[in-house]
Formats: structure tokens, C-alpha cells, sequence
């Protein structure tokens, strides 16, 4: 039985608004939502980090397992991540990662990130200034999918989705494994 379900993807695929929609979507009693980042994200977060916060969750996963009960996060993670946060992936983890169309990701972005369409140039995301992020996140998006897609994993296109729809095809996704 699935005892931890990671949804992740790059920025502006949809990660943190789809975790209300999962809420309603699946029944409560047997699943817990969460977002990776939800006990604090430090100044330093990388890879260490990541995969710290894996083993966290996974540990988490599988104490609700003995209670019947399945857990979901909703953040980012890596593939390789889970390497060194566990031996190999089971029958009892899944990943699923969200995507979304390069142009769709750099809107929704620019949405978030900037004012009147422009970019501040003095804004900083994570360190960095605010086009450099939304660049990292494109590539991101690329590398990822090409990732899941080659190890086997399920990717949720979000371009065309809403929220409420998102949420359906991962639930739609959990029950078939």
C-alpha cells in the first residue's frame, strides 16, 4: 500500500494551489495533505535541505500508515533526492509531478513576481533577481519532466487544468496505485 505520495514539480506549475482542491477531493479520513515547505524553509535551503525534509516526510508517511491512513506533500523534490533519503523507491512512495506548458509557467510567474507586467529589478527571489528565478524554474520544468518521464512517473499537464481539475487527476492517479 502507498504509504507517502509526493506531488512535485518547478515553480508556477501549481504545487501549493492544488493542495485545498486535494483536501476536498479525497477523503480525509484516509488521507493527509501537506506542503513540503509548511515547518520553515531556512536561507541556505538546497539539496541538504531537501533531502532532510524527505526523510521527515517519509518517516510522517509512515507513521499515518500504521494508522490506515495515507500522506500526500506537495512541494519540490528531485528524483535523485530520494537516493539518499531512502534505499530505493517501493510500492510504498509515489511521485506524481505537475507541468505546465514553458509559456504558462513564465505567465504565471510574472504574475506573481511582477507589477504592471514589468519586473523590479531590485526584487529578488530565493537570492536571486527576479527574471534569473523564473528562468531557473523554465529549466527546471524541462529537467524534471524529462526526468519522471523517463523513470516512469506520472506527470499532470496543468496548463489547460484548473485547480479543482488538478486535484481530480491526482486523485485520479492515487487510485490506480
Amino acid at each position: 500500500m502507498t504509504k507517502t505520495i509526493f506531488v512535485s514539480g518547478a515553480n508556477g506549475v501549481g504545487k501549493s494551489t492544488v493542495i485545498p482542491h486535494l483536501i476536498n477531493a479525497l477523503a480525509t479520513d484516509v488521507y493527509e495533505v501537506h506542503d513540503f515547505d509548511e515547518r520553515g524553509v531556512p536561507e541556505d535551503a538546497g539539496r541538504t535541505w531537501r533531502i532532510s525534509e524527505t526523510k521527515y516526510w517519509i518517516q510522517r508517511g509512515e507513521e499515518l500508515a500504521e494508522k490506515g491512513r495515507v500522506l500526500i506533500i506537495c512541494g519540490f523534490v528531485k528524483i535523485e533526492d530520494f537516493d539518499d533519503a531512502k534505499d530505493s523507491l517501493g510500492s510504498d512512495i509515489l511521485l506524481i509531478l505537475l507541468d505546465a506548458e514553458q509559456e504558462v509557467i513564465k505567465t504565471r510567474l510574472m504574475a506573481r513576481y511582477t507589477r504592471d507586467g514589468e519586473f523590479e529589478e531590485s526584487q529578488t527571489v530565493i537570492g536571486m533577481p527576479v527574471q534569473k528565478f523564473v528562468e531557473n524554474s523554465l529549466y527546471t520544468s524541462r529537467k524534471l519532466r524529462s526526468d519522471w518521464e523517463s523513470a516512469g512517473y506520472p506527470v499532470v499537464e496543468t496548463s489547460d487544468l484548473n485547480p479543482t481539475q488538478v486535484a481530480q487527476e491526482v486523485a485520479r492517479i492515487i487510485s490506480l496505485s
